[in-house]
């Protein structure tokens, strides 16, 4: 016996921007692009070098954007960088969304 779960009934608005401002952001009008350079642990970049995985939970202290350049380099602890990487353009980023579990200080990069 599964449920189906029903949308919440307040509308789901706590994105960082309007369809207007990520156009804005593409056209370059808000600010530069920048690359944004984070370590992933081996399990996580085997999925997001096979495509598998389109997202990252991170703290948000990059302010990073939509259109900057995500840059993941694969890192072992104890050891230190593979010298394996990969890069995304970054298509939408979610922050400031608590009531949907997404806790303060934290964000969900998507490219």
């Amino acid at each position: 016996n599964s449920e189906i779960q029903s949308r919440p009934e307040k509308p789901f608005a706590c994105h960082d921007g309007s369809k207007n401002e990520r156009k804005l952001i593409e056209k370059g009008g808000l600010r530069e692009k920048k690359p944004v350079r984070k370590k992933i642990l081996p399990e996580f970049f085997q999925a997001v070098n096979a495509r598998e995985k389109y997202f990252e939970l991170r703290l948000d202290n990059d302010d990073i954007q939509v259109g900057d350049m995500l840059v993941l380099n694969e890192w072992v602890p104890g050891t230190g960088y593979t010298g394996n990487g990969v890069r995304r353009y970054v298509k939408y980023v979610l922050r400031n969304c608590p009531d949907y579990g997404l806790q303060h200080g934290y964000c969900i990069i998507g490219w």
